[in-house]
């Protein structure tokens, strides 16, 4: 059984981005704790390859360093992405669907965490019942207008439990939620 895990940074807002994408209210100097990662490299280190959506990936590739190194990473996406040179060993495009590719995972039998990234996957993920838990860190600041990081519009309740919870001296909370509907309960 594959897990699939969510790992994301939230304004106190629920967002995720401003409108256009930036994340520019995640690097408040006031914001950094010396040597304090809130736990993202045990979390990364812990995970086989990562799925995410064009817009994720397109954020990721104007970083000053690319942050996965060799890991491999899905991109689910209909419309057709340049992926650059040095990562074409590492990165996959894919027009599937999530259960299509939960198959491909499930048959190459070597991934068994997966990390899911970015609103509209997480979303999809929780949606359909594949996402087991997800890590949500809210930064104490209010963007306003801005990407959300759930956009759900489903019938039915989506149940979840808390547990972990963390408060940190810079007033970040991280709290670890697991999913009542997930597929593999």
């Amino acid at each position: 059984m594959i897990e699939y895990l969510g790992y994301i940074a939230t304004s106190l807002d629920g967002k995720i981005a401003k409108t256009d994408g930036e994340l520019d209210w995640l690097l408040n100097p006031k914001f950094n704790l010396d040597d304090e990662d809130f736990g993202y490299k045990t979390f990364f280190d812990s995970i086989d390859c990562l799925v995410m959506g064009k817009n994720t990936f397109l954020k990721v590739l104007e970083f000053p360093e690319y942050p996965y190194g060799e890991k491999i990473v899905w991109i689910l996406s209909k419309s057709k992405i340049t992926i650059p040179t040095n990562l074409q060993s590492y990165v996959k495009q894919h027009t599937c669907s999530i259960s299509e590719l939960d198959e491909i995972l499930k048959k190459d039998g070597k991934t068994k965490r997966v990390y899911v990234d970015g609103g509209r996957v997480i979303s999809s993920y929780a949606k359909l019942g594949f996402l087991k838990k997800i890590t949500i860190t809210t930064i104490p600041v209010l963007i306003g207008k801005g990407i959300s990081l759930w956009d759900l519009n489903v019938e039915e309740t989506i149940h979840l439990n808390c547990e972990a919870s963390q408060l940190y001296t810079n007033g970040f909370l991280k709290q670890t939620y697991s999913f009542s509907n997930n597929l593999s309960n």
